[in-house]
């Protein structure tokens, strides 16, 4: 059985993400109100940055993890969270867009 949820991934547009890089992702994630973004089971997003293993220029951020479900679970959560998903990224591309690249999509892992 798979996982499924919102994801948000970052790409730095110039050179591998630093250490730099890393202390302004948690300092700007950590402006963000959370209790704006629950997921469909009222639980708030997550916000835990993972590195790619592949890459060293991208991030990603399981914003919400849902147990595997039917069609129509799933669907539910995927309308209640990529809006709020796409929320996060027009903040972080306000504040961050001239160096990283956002993208929200709804996958399953």
């Amino acid at each position: 059985m798979s996982n499924y949820g919102a994801v948000l991934t970052i790409t730095k547009k110039k050179g591998s993400i630093s250490d730099q890089d890393n202390a302004l992702f948690k300092k700007v994630l950590g402006i963000l109100d959370m209790d704006e973004f629950e997921d469909l089971n009222g639980e708030p997003f997550g916000l835990t940055v993972e590195t790619i293993a592949s890459d060293d220029t991208q991030y990603q951020i399981k914003l919400t993890t849902y147990p595997n479900a039917d069609e129509a679970t799933q669907k539910s959560a995927k309308d209640n969270d990529l809006p709020l998903a796409k929320e996060i990224k027009d903040i972080l591309t306000s504040t961050l867009g001239d160096q990283f690249g956002f993208k929200v999509g709804f996958e399953e892992w």
